[in-house]
């Protein structure tokens, strides 16, 4: 497997250290404000948390690994939205 780089992103209030392949291509990131790790491509879910623990010892990282078959954050999820609390409110189709 391919070494993970990590670079650290600070734009727009966020504060992120990203995990990408040697070609640039994002594969996870660790938000530093909340402290949550978003792994964008599984199969690289284990490397990059190792990448992370190396790159950043004194972070405390979940105990736990991602799913084998994890699943990326996307759409209104990951912008933070409240698509499925929506879905939700509305009334069944009869």
């Amino acid at each position: 497997m391919s070494e993970l780089r990590i670079t650290q992103w600070q734009r727009f209030g966020h504060d992120r250290w990203y995990v990408g392949l040697p070609d640039g291509t994002a594969v996870g990131w660790l938000d530093r404000t909340t402290g949550r790790i978003t792994i964008t491509d599984a199969r690289y879910g284990h490397a990059a948390l190792d990448a992370l623990q190396q790159a950043v010892p004194d972070y405390e990282l979940p105990a736990t690994r991602p799913p084998d078959e994890a699943r990326p954050v996307v759409g209104a999820q990951a912008r933070g939205g409240a698509g499925e609390a929506r879905d939700a409110a509305r009334p069944p189709v009869t």
